[in-house]
This record gives structure tokens, sequence and C-alpha cells, in this order.
């Protein structure tokens, strides 16, 4: 038994149960790429979007 964190399409998708709907957790998010890969034009165009969708307005 125990509570566990994981994302809610997760959740939902296993069918796991909130126990407390309300709780929201303010966690920092990281957005990594190999130092190598970074530049590739397709890599640096969807890393550049999820920068900008997780930085808000």
């Amino acid at each position: 038994m125990g509570i566990g964190i994981c994302q809610a399409g997760i959740a939902r998708r296993d069918g796991l149960e909130p126990v407390c709907p309300d709780l929201t957790l303010d966690l920092p998010v990281w957005i990594v790429a190999h130092e190598d890969q970074i530049e590739l034009p397709r890599l640096r165009v969807v890393f550049d979007r999820l920068v900008a969708a997780v930085s808000g307005p």
C-alpha cells in the first residue's frame, strides 16, 4: 500500500483513482537533449516548442 505520483493520463489509462484530487504540485520541469543532437533541425524545432509550451504565457 502507498501513494504515488504519476501523469494523469497514465493514471486514467490504468484505472487509478486520485486520493487527493485538489492537491497540486509546482515542480520544476527540465527539458534536455544530448549536446551532439540539439542542433539537428527537427530536434531543435521540437525542443523549442516544448520549452515554449511549458514556459507559459
